[in-house]
């Protein structure tokens, strides 16, 4: 570390004897292309799914394939069959990115993709058990 000298409070450029401080110009932003949907990941796109339980066939592969735990279920009885078993209710939303593997892989049309701001997502939410 080098000593200075003391009593040398001289701060100015030692190449501009005046002392004067160059001018500050703001940096330039880089030109950036127009962002559009097909740039964003579709948790970003506002995309809900929307299920229609009569379609449903409750064979649960939209629930393993959920990475946020939304689907609500309740033991019953199934309406169709009349055998007891987990019945799906529907979709608790509060835990929903939108990342929309469950109509992927929804064989039987149940699940389709909204958007959200379409949808009134308080009244077709169905809450989980556990946070009433």
């Amino acid at each position: 570390m080098q000593n200075k000298p003391s009593g040398d409070t001289n701060t100015h450029d030692p190449l501009d004897p005046a002392g004067n401080q160059p001018e500050q110009k703001p940096p330039v932003p880089a030109p950036q292309a127009p962002v559009t949907a097909r740039d964003l990941p579709i948790e970003k796109l506002g995309m809900r799914r929307l299920i229609q339980l009569e379609a449903c066939t409750r064979c649960g592969e939209c629930d393993i394939t959920c990475p946020d735990y939304c689907f609500v279920w309740e033991k019953g009885k199934d309406p169709r069959t009349g055998k007891e078993g987990m019945i799906l209710l529907g979709i608790d939303y509060q835990y929903c990115k939108g990342c929309l593997r469950c109509t992927y892989i929804c064989k039987f049309d149940a699940l389709d993709p909204a958007k959200e701001a379409e949808q009134d997502m308080d009244k077709i939410t169905v809450k989980h058990k556990f946070l009433k």
